[in-house]
């Protein structure tokens, strides 16, 4: 969609309208959607705080929703349609590129950002909801490896199946003659029943 709005565009009309496209994207920047935000999140009173207001006055206008709003004057030949066109699309890219590139940084000045607990995803294999089984992953360590050093002599609970090793980098598809080694992280599925029990 923005490679087909980009064709309408001509950058040597873009040039004339510079000046107005920088002081009206200062102007939705700085005034317009600050303002804007704030009065329509007022009511909600302290539920928002104000640096989560100002964090949404500050993500800007985005996406090609605005410039196919411009294109309507154009189609219409509205006098003016075209500058009209032209500036959107300049206040737009400004917007994306100022205000986009930056939302993160901004986020992490308004301290809104949260740190992602690290999740030991050590196959990257997820199954839905429905299948009615679970996927657990257990480090090898001396303790299970007491009672024999094979898959076949681990005390799994029942219904739990190895369904890999990751060694290194190496994945490993068990079978119960697999010799299992310290620091081994096995892949096992089981029921929901046996994880509820």
């Amino acid at each position: 969609m923005f490679l087909i709005l980009g064709l309408l565009v001509n950058p040597h009309e873009m040039l004339p309208i510079g000046v107005a496209g920088v002081l009206v994207s200062i102007f939705m920047m700085f005034v317009a959607r600050p303002l804007s935000v704030w009065l329509c999140l007022w009511p909600f009173g302290h539920k928002i705080t104000n640096k989560s207001k100002l964090f949404i006055s500050w993500v800007g206008i985005r996406g090609a929703a605005p410039i196919i709003f411009a294109t309507y004057p154009v189609m219409a030949k509205v006098d003016g349609g075209g500058q009209i066109f032209n500036l959107v699309f300049f206040v737009t890219l400004i917007s994306l590129l100022f205000q986009g590139m930056s939302l993160s940084w901004f986020a992490r000045k308004l301290d809104l950002t949260e740190v992602l607990p690290e999740k030991n995803d050590h196959f990257g294999i997820e199954l839905p909801d429905d299948v009615g089984s679970t996927l657990h992953e257990v480090l090898c360590t001396e303790e299970m490896l007491l009672c024999g050093s094979y898959i076949r002599d681990l005390s799994l609970p029942p219904g739990a199946l190895v369904m890999l090793v990751r060694r290194g980098n190496d994945y490993i598809v068990p079978n119960g003659s697999v010799e299992l080694k310290l620091g081994d992280i096995l892949l096992l599925i089981s029921g929901k029943q046996m994880q509820e029990d």
